[in-house]
């Protein structure tokens, strides 16, 4: 969720880039770490057989037994604490969501100052019966990946910028017309993608890009696939009537590609629609082979602006309805009566 206090960490030339194109149109608690005590050691017929079959297991078992019990009272203690602090964040929340209904002012005694606990006992035994493998890292998607399966899913390929600027301009010109504001627009851009993301920049790509991308994040507002996804399901619609807006100017050669888009973009959309209209639901939709075609939207020159715009006006709905931006918009709307004070004069 956006915050009006969110500032560029540094000036990267990339911003003041995206400014410009803004600016010539104009003339978006940790949970707590959940774990579970050990098991209990294997059944004794188990245990019996493995020790009978390997005598030098005996100690190794009797001290797993041991460790396991110190843990495990470690962990309880842990648990209580845990489970006591986060039950506050919890009240705390409902109490701030009770306030704000009524209208009452946020006071800094409605928020829990204090870190969560962190458990501080004896490690986790291993089992010597049940030797620990390592699960193999997840393989996380990139750009190439995004491409392939729209290819091969849709017969899709995205409309790439001939440049950076071009993106950044076509994002621009969109996000003023959806009435976003420069500050918000160039902030968050700051914040999601660093300053110096561009328009395919993926999340853990920012600064290396032959390193390991940590999540699909994808571009200026840094869309999961999910929201991909569900912005198409919640949104399709009106894009489609963008889009076709778009082939109505278009004449001669360019209209059949146009037209060829439309029909893609109503089977991703439908394919968006083939689940009920929840996260959890469009998160499966979006690790499929077709969903992570539907990211490969974000790449495209005339829809991948509309779903960055769309997943940061989200955002500022959200905030307004939650009254975040209620005093920066009284302040912004005295500072434009008074700038038009000064251009009268």
């Amino acid at each position: 969720m956006l915050d009006p206090v969110i500032y560029l960490k540094r000036r990267y030339w990339s911003v003041g880039l995206l400014a410009i194109a803004i600016a010539a149109l104009l003339a978006s608690p940790a949970a707590p770490q959940s774990s579970q005590p050990a098991d209990a050691v294997a059944r004794q017929p188990e245990l019996a057989a493995a020790v009978a079959r390997q005598p030098e297991l005996a100690a190794a078992v009797a001290q797993y037994r041991r460790a396991l019990e110190e843990y495990n009272r470690g962990w309880q203690s842990y648990t209580a604490v845990s489970s006591a602090y986060w039950n506050q964040i919890s009240e705390k929340r409902q109490l701030r969501n009770a306030k704000r209904a009524r209208g009452e002012p946020i006071s800094i005694s409605d928020y829990v100052l204090t870190q969560p606990p962190v458990y501080t006992g004896p490690p986790k035994p291993q089992n010597p019966l049940k030797p620990e493998v390592q699960p193999p890292r997840i393989y996380v998607p990139v750009v190439a990946d995004f491409v392939a399966a729209a290819r091969q899913e849709f017969k899709f390929v995205p409309r790439f910028p001939q440049s950076e600027t071009e993106f950044k301009r076509g994002y621009a010109k969109i996000a003023l017309a959806a009435g976003l504001t420069r500050d918000q627009i160039v902030r968050i851009y700051g914040f999601e993608a660093s300053g110096n993301g561009s328009y395919d920049i993926e999340a853990g790509l920012e600064y290396n890009k032959h390193g390991r991308a940590i999540t699909t994040a994808l571009g200026y507002n840094q869309l999961l696939a999910t929201n991909s996804v569900e912005i198409l399901a919640e949104k399709g619609d009106e894009l489609i009537r963008q889009v076709q807006s778009k082939s109505a100017l278009a004449s001669g050669a360019e209209h059949q590609p146009v037209d060829v888009r439309i029909d893609i973009l109503r089977r991703m959309v439908a394919f968006a629609r083939s689940v009920p209209d929840a996260w959890g639901q469009h998160e499966i939709l979006a690790n499929t082979p077709k969903g992570l075609a539907v990211h490969a939207l974000n790449l495209d020159l005339d829809v991948g602006p509309m779903l960055q715009t769309q997943k940061l006006l989200d955002s500022v709905i959200f905030a307004r309805r939650k009254g975040i931006f209620a005093v920066a918009d009284r302040s912004r709307t005295r500072n434009d009566k008074s700038d038009r004070r000064r251009q009268r004069f």
